[in-house]
């Protein structure tokens, strides 16, 4: 996958459980987006000089190896002294969904979902949570953006990276616009029906910003061009909140009607749509180990759990 790398900056990309390779612009006042093999095209931040004709131009990268120093911190090896690189510019400018994307998603690994406590045990809600942030880390990567979990307590994906961070939902998504260098998509882990399509477009907006609602004036997903100069206010009629600040800021936004990406799962009654509409989904198939099943009763559909006999 592509990275975004900005001068001065170190990108990391996971070459193994224990290794990673760092790739590091030394050239002053140019932003690149590279892949494994070669320079692919100039990123956002270096628009004006590749329209300026710098084509051609070449940039110097040195490629060095890190080692885990501790969980989440990496450290140069004494040992490697470092591979230098001469690049040349392509004449390829890239749209934004060929970039790879910031995907912020917030996930509470311990007690989640806890009003449906009524028809699942904890750990059961655990796993169950776990599966939906599955489906929503395959619609993401599929869509070209790169996860990062907001974990409330210790938590580890290998899918994702993850970072602790006990504080409330929005002093963390807040903390995380304020510090990011481009584009970032925020959304819920609990969407099991999410697909690369349905993420695809939120990303490919050509407003500044775009919000999917969720259900009873929540917000499940949220795109903005340029983090920093929004902030999120969830909980509540979030989505009304968040239109306003998006009109506070002066920032256009799309309002993103898609029926993936609108279905949140937080009550009994939600788990249906699950059953009906993501038979391929990791959070259906969890259910179905779990025993429940649809249940249609004077014509009304529910579910039910075979397992305790019990009609929802």
């Amino acid at each position: 996958m592509p990275l975004l790398i900005r001068c001065g900056e170190t990108c990391w990309t996971s070459l193994s459980m224990e290794w990673c390779a760092a790739i590091r612009v030394v050239a002053d006042g140019n932003a690149l987006v590279m892949s494994c093999s070669s320079i692919v095209y100039c990123a956002s931040s270096a628009r004006s000089m590749w329209e300026g004709g710098v084509e051609g131009s070449e940039v110097q990268f040195s490629l060095g190896v890190q080692v885990p120093a501790s969980p989440g911190r990496y450290e140069t090896d004494p040992g490697f002294r470092g591979i230098p690189f001469r690049l040349l510019f392509a004449s390829i400018w890239p749209t934004l969904s060929e970039m790879a994307i910031d995907a912020i998603i917030p996930f509470k690994p311990k007690n989640p979902k806890t009003r449906l406590s009524c028809v699942m045990e904890q750990a059961e809600r655990e796993a169950f949570a776990q599966a939906m942030l599955s489906d929503v880390l395959g619609a993401v990567r599929a869509a070209g953006c790169a996860p990062t979990l907001i974990s409330t307590s210790p938590f580890e994906h290998p899918a994702a990276r993850v970072v602790e961070d006990p504080a409330g939902l929005d002093d963390s998504l807040n903390r995380v616009l304020a510090q990011a260098q481009g584009p970032v998509l925020i959304i819920m882990a609990d969407l099991p029906l999410a697909t690369p399509e349905a993420v695809r477009r939120m990303v490919e907006t050509d407003a500044q910003m775009a919000i999917a609602p969720g259900l009873g004036g929540g917000t499940n997903a949220i795109f903005v061009k340029e983090p920093s100069r929004y902030h999120v206010n969830y909980y509540g009629a979030s989505f009304c909140k968040h239109m306003a600040i998006a009109a506070e800021a002066g920032l256009t936004c799309e309002v993103t009607d898609s029926f993936r990406l609108h279905t949140d799962v937080d009550e009994k009654e939600d788990l249906v749509e699950v059953l009906i509409h993501g038979r391929d989904s990791a959070a259906c198939r969890c259910l179905e180990s779990l025993g429940f099943a649809l249940s249609i009763e004077r014509g009304r559909v529910g579910v039910e759990r075979r397992a305790h006999k019990e009609t929802l």
